[in-house]
């Protein structure tokens, strides 16, 4: 028995000292970002905290919008209960690594009554016997049950780390869920803010358009125009009634949204004036990005390069199935009988069992070799994946400054036409009040300035939306 045991324990000796933790190669990123910059973020100035950028638009109704959604958003909760879930299973992986131990126990009770078959012969020759054996007694085992499967070669700690990862993943997807609920509260409520503004220029214009009509049909009356100056107009108030009838509906329907993105009915959901014209004081574009900050910024990435060191992981598990597997089980137990009677003992026992068990893969026809293959190829699939997402978010970066700024100076010329446009209309009306030009030039001029107001609104709400762009593809709003 001694020489079987130090037999074992060179033998597990020679195993332990022989393993080394299993190294996975890691395919390098094609993606070269030493002295990398964006080319489009030198016009940037301003200073920017990312984390809560619509603190920034100076908006209190949209910060409080964003806050409350990014407490009570169905999206972030449910990304939530994911995480639960994922660190649920890197847990139970962490557990595997661990020994088992388990109690057992059962008892019982018998009663047992047996005829005497020789008790009339013997009454017979004057044997005073019973007629019957009473027997009565109990019976217990109890016992322990422990096994442990030693982690020599690294396969459960990998199957741990790649369930680690992924719940680490999975709490990027938690910041993800926040990012797209903030742009997504913001874009809804300028498109609201858009249409509010929107119905408000549409009134407007059609109220000059009734007023001109008044004057023209007076003119008409009198004989100083023709009908059809007055069924021309006719026309074309009704065109314009026809294409602002539309605008309370799409603005409903951002509201709606709103109230989704913060788990509220949409019915009944109200949204208080804001005193502060959002498309007139749009922040300008964060400065001061750099690719390296935009990829450790951003949830996605981030997540990606996760998954990366996760399929690592199950290389690692992969390959330790190559190598012998240790089990080791104990069994104690003790059990007695007890017997209440005059001609039976009453044993008792304790024993115990102590096994090791190593199992060696010989032949498996090449299942653990294809297995390391797939796992294998699936890391380099998940590095081939970041490195495409990685081009692809720093092409997105430079594109959305590029936008910003063209569409900023668009914006800008575009005020500047107005400008010019209300001198028009302020030199008609002093030479209509000069009588040098009739109402009608007046109110045409008003008209036009109108126009003009609602093509820089679009253009504003562009460039607006094209900023909350921009704090996305930077990975702000988490």
């Amino acid at each position: 028995m001694i020489k079987h045991s130090k037999q074992f324990i060179l033998l597990a000796t020679c195993l332990i000292s022989a393993c080394s933790p299993i190294k996975v190669d890691i395919p390098e990123s094609k993606v070269d970002l030493d002295n990398l910059e964006f080319e489009q973020t030198k016009k940037a100035k301003a200073i920017v905290s990312l984390d809560k950028w619509w603190e920034d638009w100076n908006d209190p109704i949209l910060t409080t919008l964003i806050e409350e959604g990014l407490r009570e958003n169905f999206d972030i909760a449910i990304a939530k209960a994911k995480l639960l879930e994922s660190r649920a299973n890197a847990n139970l992986a962490n557990a595997d690594m661990g020994p088992t131990f388990g109690l057992t126990a059962n008892g019982g009770f018998h009663s047992t009554s047996v005829s005497n078959p020789i008790e009339p012969a013997l009454s017979k020759v004057g044997f005073n016997v019973s007629d019957d054996f009473q027997t009565t007694g109990l019976t217990g085992f109890a016992g322990a049950v422990a096994s442990w499967e030693p982690d020599f070669f690294g396969s459960k700690l990998s199957d741990a780390k790649a369930a680690e990862y992924g719940a680490s993943a999975q709490e990027e997807g938690v910041h993800g869920a926040s990012l797209l609920t903030s742009s997504e509260i913001a874009l809804n409520y300028l498109y609201y803010r858009y249409y509010q503004k929107k119905i408000f220029y549409a009134q407007r214009t059609l109220s000059y358009m009734q007023e001109m009509r008044r004057y023209l049909k007076g003119r008409y009356d009198v004989g100083h125009v023709g009908i059809e100056l007055v069924t021309d107009l006719d026309s074309k108030i009704l065109a314009h009634k026809a294409r602002t009838k539309t605008l309370p509906a799409q603005r409903d329907k951002h509201l709606r949204a709103i109230a989704v993105l913060l788990g509220k009915k949409p019915q009944g959901f109200t949204i208080s004036n804001s005193n502060r014209d959002l498309f007139e004081h749009i922040p300008q574009a964060p400065s001061g990005q750099y690719p390296i900050s935009v990829i450790e910024r951003r949830p996605d990435l981030r997540a990606a390069l996760l998954n990366i060191n996760a399929r690592a992981s199950q290389v690692a598990s992969a390959k330790a199935d190559l190598y012998p597997r240790v089990k080791i089980n104990f069994l104690g137990h003790n059990g007695v009988v007890e017997i209440n009677s005059d001609y039976l003992a009453n044993p008792s026992a304790f024993g115990g069992l102590f096994n090791v068990g190593i199992s060696i893969p010989i032949f498996t026809n090449g299942r653990i070799q294809r297995n390391i293959e797939v796992k294998d190829a699936k890391l380099k699939q998940a590095v081939i994946e970041y490195d495409q997402k990685v081009l692809k978010s720093l092409s997105e970066v430079d594109s959305v400054y590029q936008a910003q700024f063209a569409i900023n100076e668009q914006n800008n010329l575009l005020s500047s036409s107005l400008v010019v446009q209300n001198k028009k209309t302020r030199q008609l009306n002093q030479m209509y009040k000069l009588g040098n030009k009739t109402l009608d030039d007046v109110l045409k001029s008003k008209i036009e300035a109108s126009e003009f107001k609602d093509k820089i609104l679009e253009s504003s709400l562009a460039e607006a939306e094209n900023l909350i762009r921009l704090y996305k593809a930077l990975g702000g709003g988490w």
